[in-house]
């Protein structure tokens, strides 16, 4: 198992999980608990693709996860994670397009961006707001 040259931001100690709520009648709230263990792996340092790999699941599950921990208000260094050319035409891309699909945007990124660097970079822009 590999280890980024990425260096991340260490933010302290792991705390509980919190729920989400989906406004959702059938499903109340998301557990987040993948998500925190995906924050201690990247807070010590690990890269996504490393994570992806010792976890058996694809990058775009763990840049989801990312993202649902930016949504949920942790304090993640995502920048290693979405090369600022990346950001800039995806943050463009969202104005023109809105927030609400994905499609749209990644299409329109013309192989530039992946639908996880998209979600990341739309939860920041929800997080900024």
């Amino acid at each position: 198992m590999s280890r980024s040259s990425h260096r991340f931001t260490t933010l302290g100690p792991l705390r509980e999980p919190p729920k989400v709520s989906l406004n959702s009648p059938k499903s109340g709230t998301l557990d987040l608990l993948p998500c925190f263990r995906l924050f201690r792996l990247i807070t010590e340092f690990w890269s996504l693709e490393a994570i992806a790999e010792s976890r058996g699941i694809v990058l775009s599950t763990v840049e989801g996860h990312v993202a649902q921990l930016i949504e949920s208000g942790e304090e993640i260094d995502w920048r290693p994670m979405v090369p600022a050319e990346t950001e800039a035409l995806l943050r463009k891309l969202f104005d023109k397009h809105g927030s609400e699909v994905l499609a749209p945007v990644v299409t329109a990124a013309n192989g530039a961006a992946s639908y996880g660097q998209a979600k990341i970079v739309r939860a920041v822009l929800a997080a900024e707001s």
